[in-house]
């Protein structure tokens, strides 16, 4: 009985378990365009864009491309704003980020549930590689990205400003553990009152 009741638990835990997603931008056509609501179950915010690795060589685009051939930036160097298209919650676990243009560029990173911060980080980023970063941000709606601060350190491409790339972002979508059937519960019950049944024998027998 104890082994039924140690194998039903585990079967519920791994029922439970989500299964990570990663987003790459690959999928889009052509040198550089907006990534469209919807796109991989996200809202990215309205200035969220997508580039090709090789529009705009010697920069963050090119070095921080990690699943060719396209990654996101923030237009503008603005901020960029993420939430599930249909506003349920998510997990956000880790992503490839690079600056753009300005070596040792800052970026805040706030994890939100309806309106209300849960998490944040502080990374720093440089134009020569794409580094991987986790959070761990569980149970959030939302999902800010703010820049700030770097110095300027791309002579060849021309371009400056607290501009970041993204790739490879990872989430997981929250599961619910699922109820037992009757018989299952009843199993459980049985299982724990044999249980605490054994250990209360044991101890009057010790």
């Amino acid at each position: 009985m104890k082994n039924l009741l140690i194998a039903l638990m585990l079967l519920i835990m791994a029922a439970g378990a989500a299964q990570a997603s990663t987003v790459g931008f690959d999928e889009f056509d052509g040198n550089t365009g907006t990534i469209s609501p919807g796109y991989s179950s996200f809202s990215w915010g309205w200035n969220a864009f997508y580039i090709q690795d090789s529009y705009r060589p010697d920069s963050g685009f090119e070095t921080g491309t990690v699943s060719p051939h396209n990654t996101l930036f923030n237009g503008y160097g603005l901020d960029l704003n993420i939430r599930r298209f249909d506003d349920s919650l998510f997990t956000f676990n880790s992503a490839y980020f690079t600056a753009a243009w300005n070596t040792s560029l800052n970026i805040d990173v706030k994890g939100y549930l309806g309106g209300s911060q849960l998490y944040g980080q502080t990374i720093t980023v440089d134009t020569l590689s794409a580094n991987q970063f986790s959070f761990d941000f569980s149970g959030i709606d939302s999902l800010t990205l703010s820049p700030f601060g770097g110095v300027d350190f791309s002579p060849n491409d021309g371009g400056t400003g607290p501009t970041f790339v993204m790739d490879d972002f990872t989430y997981n979508e929250p599961v619910a553990v699922p109820t037992p059937e009757p018989s299952t519960a009843v199993l459980l019950l049985a299982g724990g009152s044999g249980l605490a049944g054994y250990v209360l024998f044991g101890r009057r027998r010790e």
